[in-house]
């Protein structure tokens, strides 16, 4: 547990996600919670804390990029005192934004960096190959970035029409649901759904780049396991 002035943040009552830099009405927002934190999406959503608009400030300061990862803090008893307190400069290494330089470089644009592939092993197996994404349409942009990265191509669906489905099937090569947008139900159908049309699946449960490429991963690996027992049958 992370330790504020000898005590837990939660001793502290100091509360914090970590989440994704996005893009949405025109300004930048800190949404796409990584799981990350001492309290959960829907808690902080519910308190006002999600998604956090950055302020001018914080943009400039920090140079703010759509895709970065950080960290929002404040204290529980004044939710007056948010604001951003990590920087994540790659999806590995953590930077203090304090230490970050008053001057830095305002964003040229926020265009998002291209994603670098984590698993690079399977960029045969997924380029020109078509994903089907099941919910989080809303974040089929954000998500996007990775199967561009493969060079694969995303479509997405929400609702689960059977035969809107069926017909989006048609194109694709294998299928990701979005658990936390999909209900059991329409999930359930859209597994029976891919099975009976040959689609190999994954599942992932935050709409955040990470878990989306690794259920990508394991699809591919399903897609070409299914093709190898195809080819000697």
């Amino acid at each position: 547990m992370v330790k504020h002035s000898g005590k837990t943040l939660d001793d502290a009552g100091i509360k914090f996600y970590t989440g994704e830099i996005v893009e949405r009405n025109g300004h930048l927002e800190v949404d796409n919670p990584t799981g990350d934190g001492n309290i959960d999406g829907t808690t902080a959503f519910e308190m006002g804390a999600l998604p956090y608009v950055p302020t001018s400030e914080e943009i400039e300061k920090y140079n703010l990029q759509i895709g970065q990862i950080v960290d929002v803090s404040w204290y529980e008893s004044n939710p007056g005192t948010i604001k951003i307190v990590w920087i994540h400069p790659d999806e590995t290494v953590e930077t203090p934004a304090e230490v970050k330089s008053d001057k830095a470089k305002k964003s040229a644009g926020n265009t998002p960096k291209p994603w670098t592939p984590n698993y690079p092993e399977i960029v045969p197996i997924v380029t020109g190959k078509t994903v089907l994404l099941v919910g989080d349409s809303v974040y089929a942009d954000n998500l996007r970035r990775v199967t561009d990265a493969y060079n694969a191509t995303l479509t997405e669906v929400d609702s689960i029409d059977r035969e809107r489905f069926e017909a989006m099937v048609e194109d694709a090569d294998m299928l990701i649901i979005a658990l936390h947008y999909v209900s059991h139900r329409d999930s359930n159908l859209a597994i029976d759904l891919a099975k009976a049309h040959g689609l190999t699946y994954a599942t992932f449960n935050q709409h955040a780049k990470i878990p989306f490429e690794i259920a990508l991963k394991t699809a591919a690996e399903r897609y070409e396991a299914a093709q190898i027992k195809s080819e000697e049958e």
